[in-house]
């Protein structure tokens, strides 16, 4: 029984990929969060004239902004070092294959059977469920605007939303839902990202935010409340399958825009997290 259950769980698992891409970026619009002041430095460049060519000097440069100190390596190069590529572009591969063969085409079949509304109710009910991790977050991250925005929305969605099928705080309230996790208090902490990591069935991720995404993890509710860590996987695992089902075209549209989409989706992940991470650091709610 056991052994048959513990398989389950393993075929499941393979929804905690939501897609290489779907995974951090469905849930947020990655252009509306990059602008010209989230650029490197975090300084305006507009009015900067351009580059002398008879001159060869930076002298017609005297309107930019100075170089801010606290700029990392990476977002000045605007990338995130990437030394175990090889390793990466082989999970990568094996990210991508099942995405196409198996998980795309299973959510596909769950969106047929499960209505779009009651869907729509279980993605709602995870994420409220998740609320107190988020919370702890903003705190940590310094910014209690952030915090009493995500208790305020649990608090109404657990009640009035009735345990968080619906989202009332966001229909009635005007509380939109907020961002925070541990990787990105980290680096509103200063840790920068570290090196790109591409991990089987989780998808893009950085040295930095491996150590975030495992303690967020053993922070949520499921783990502490469900003695039977089987049970709680399979709640994780149906959680994401669920999500995969309502956002089924993006990484499909991704794969067919980018030249080498394990490039493309390295720089997302990069500018979506620095993008994060910029909105923390200035108290930014979503």
């Amino acid at each position: 029984m056991i052994q048959k259950r513990l398989l389950a769980v393993l075929f499941l698992a393979m929804f905690s990929l939501a897609s290489p891409s779907i995974s951090f970026a469905a849930n947020a619009n990655i252009p509306d969060l990059l602008s010209d002041e989230d650029s490197a430095g975090g300084e305006h460049w507009s009015n900067a004239p351009p580059w002398d060519e008879d001159t060869g000097s930076g002298d017609d440069w005297g309107d930019a902004p100075s170089w801010d100190e606290e700029t990392t390596i990476d977002e000045a190069m605007g990338s995130i070092a990437d030394p175990l590529e090889p390793m990466n572009r082989v999970f990568y591969t094996v990210n991508d294959k099942m995405y196409v063969w198996v998980l795309s085409p299973v959510s596909k079949g769950y969106a047929k059977v499960v209505p779009i509304g009651l869907r729509t109710g279980i993605n709602t009910f995870f994420e409220n469920l998740y609320s107190p991790v988020r919370m702890v977050n903003a705190l940590l991250q310094g910014d209690v605007d952030k915090s009493g925005i995500i208790l305020g929305r649990f608090v109404i969605n657990t009640t009035a939303g009735v345990l968080g099928l619906a989202d009332v705080a966001d229909q009635e309230f005007g509380l939109k839902k907020q961002r925070a996790d541990f990787g990105q208090t980290l680096g509103v902490w200063g840790i920068g990202n570290g090196f790109y990591l591409y991990w089987p069935l989780i998808g893009p991720s950085s040295a930095r935010d491996t150590v975030g995404f495992g303690v967020d993890g053993f922070s949520r509710p499921t783990f502490w409340l469900i003695d039977d860590w089987l049970v709680s996987g399979e709640l994780v695992t149906a959680d994401n399958l669920n999500f995969l089902s309502l956002n089924p075209h993006f990484y499909d549209e991704f794969r067919k825009m980018a030249f080498d989409p394990y490039i493309a989706t390295r720089q997302a992940y990069f500018d979506y997290r620095n993008a994060l991470i910029r909105k923390g650091k200035a108290g930014d709610n979503d």
